[in-house]
């Protein structure tokens, strides 16, 4: 014996002239690829308020018109105080 707890020869626990079945582990090398999320810069967004107007000049098919009275009785009526008439 070498160590105290089994005999010369022996493997997996048989002895050097017992049957059975040893069972040895094999170890090999696989490939593992993986893919993970890291942080590799930042960006800053900002808003900026701006006010833009623009003058436009063009032709219209209607023009909408508030009445304070009820003159303009042969005008086409649309909401109540208001009539659309054709430019």
């Amino acid at each position: 014996m070498t160590d105290g707890s089994s005999p010369v020869g022996a493997i997996g626990g048989l002895g050097p002239f017992e049957e059975g079945t040893i069972r040895i582990p094999l170890k090999g090398e696989e490939i593992v690829v993986r893919k993970e999320a890291v942080v590799t810069g930042e960006v800053v967004v900002t808003k900026e308020r701006t006010i833009e107007r623009e003058e436009i000049t063009e032709t219209v098919r209607w023009q909408d018109v508030v009445l304070d009275e009820d003159e303009g009785a042969d005008e086409d009526r649309g909401e109540a105080g208001t009539a659309r008439r054709a430019a």
